[in-house]
């Protein structure tokens, strides 16, 4: 399966946004974001949020099927660590390297920027859990109730990868 992974640039902005609607969608207790919410953006918008924060996509036939962002924080006592968001593979492309090879190209440019990446996982995500887990990243907690859609609460667990070795 033919696939590249590169960066993704504010022209990128009309596949991105399919992606990640598809995304909310379909996972929405995976995200912090909503789909009503996000379906909302302007272009415009979608297109800024490609400039101001880092995403990685997987493209195959000119069609975007993977995507994963990386945020650094801000400020002197955190600018050392830096969070993975956004993560999603379509199903179709799911177990062909994908998920992999975006990780790989996020934590390429973490290594360059920061000393520590996390992430969060809904508790209900067991394969994206044991993804990032055979990545080298380890669980260090659990946030209760992370997530609220209509009256049900998702709890996410939080993972951490060291990137000074």
């Amino acid at each position: 399966m033919d696939y590249t992974v590169c960066a993704l640039r504010p022209t990128d902005a009309p596949a991105f946004r399919e992606l990640r609607l598809e995304a909310l969608q379909a996972h929405p207790e995976a995200f912090g974001s909503d789909y009503e919410s996000e379906s909302k953006r302007t272009p415009a918008k979608w297109e800024t949020l490609l400039k101001d924060r880092t995403f990685f996509g997987a493209w195959r036939e000119n069609k975007l099927v993977g995507m994963i962002g990386f945020m650094r924080h801000t400020g002197a006592k955190q600018d050392h660590t830096g969070k993975f968001i956004s993560m999603y593979v379509q199903p179709d492309m799911r177990g062909k390297g994908v998920g992999k090879a975006l990780a790989a190209e996020a934590l390429l440019l973490a290594q360059k920027q920061v000393e520590q990446v996390m992430v969060d996982i809904s508790t209900t995500n067991t394969p994206a859990y044991q993804f990032y887990q055979g990545q080298g990243f380890t669980p260090f907690g659990t946030t209760p109730r992370a997530v609220k859609i209509g009256d049900t609460y998702y709890d996410e667990h939080l993972m951490v990868k060291d990137l000074r070795s």
